[in-house]
């Protein structure tokens, strides 16, 4: 949406810095293991937890995909497509919390795109 090609402008060595490098963090599709949904979770890069890479934006349960799926921020080196993280899910469970980690794998999006989307004109139901 930017023209590099026009002239100076607020931010332009900012912006052709960032093109340069790639982006530091990218908001990714996440399909989550388990029926749990993720709302709010951090990610990480290893089970155990040691070193946050994001944080998911929304989660829920899709019943059209039949998958766990969200949104998150993750860090530059962990969003490749296939990429797993680990997200950690606090569930509230008879009056008590408890933290699950759930293994996490970087899809594309959109997560649900029927051939009839694009479709033109437009088929009969």
């Amino acid at each position: 949406m930017i023209d590099f090609g026009k002239g100076h402008f607020n931010g332009r060595r900012a912006l052709l810095e960032e093109q340069r490098r790639g982006p530091l963090r990218q908001l990714v599709g996440l399909d989550i293991e388990g029926t749990k949904p993720a709302h709010n979770a951090l990610l990480y890069a290893d089970q155990a937890g040691r070193r946050q890479i994001g944080s998911v934006s929304s989660a829920a349960w899709s019943p059209t995909c039949k998958r766990n799926i969200a949104l998150a921020m993750a860090d530059a080196p962990h969003i490749r497509i296939g990429s797993t993280l680990w997200a950690e899910i606090y569930l509230n469970r008879e009056l008590v919390w408890e933290r699950r980690m759930a293994r996490a794998r970087v899809v594309e999006r959109p997560f649900f795109a029927p051939e009839r989307r694009r479709a033109s004109p437009p088929a009969d139901y």
